[in-house]
């Protein structure tokens, strides 16, 4: 989706021209029912602390960790299976091999109403907007605002 149209809250780090257009950027989306109550809430952390630094993997412990400003982390997930292990492992590799580009997205799960049920309509993760998105490089203090 093109950062230009969205709404939401939000920030984007410049793309080194070394970069390839076509590179697919890591990231960690988000999905809740309340998106958009959590993308304020980060957006206040990022005005308040300094802006989220980066998403973080810390493989040892199995947790997902947003690092914000410059000491502060917020332990935001765990990962409690080997397959998200090995995504987990994927996702810091392939951060790094892009000098630390990555990004978080706050997606709306869709919301189901009597009528979809009745008449088993389906709905698909992704059909809702997305609430906050940030752009980000650790280390990164080159923010544009969307």
């Amino acid at each position: 989706k093109n950062t230009k149209d969205m709404k939401g809250a939000g920030r984007v780090c410049p793309i080194p021209d070394s970069i390839p257009k076509s590179t697919m950027i890591p990231g960690l989306v988000v999905y809740s029912t309340r998106a958009r109550a959590l993308a304020v809430a980060l957006q206040g952390v990022a005005v308040d602390s300094g802006d989220i630094s980066s998403v973080s993997i810390d493989e040892d412990r199995g947790e997902i960790v947003y690092d914000v400003g410059v000491e502060d982390k917020w332990k935001v997930g765990r990962l409690d299976d080997e397959r998200l292990l090995r995504e987990a492992a994927s996702f810091e590799a392939r951060k790094e091999a892009l000098g630390g580009l990555h990004f978080l997205a706050i997606h709306q799960l869709p919301k189901f109403g009597l009528m979809d049920i009745v008449f088993n309509r389906r709905k698909e993760l992704g059909d809702e907007e997305i609430e906050g998105f940030w752009l980000m490089r650790q280390g990164n203090l080159g923010w544009k605002e969307l």
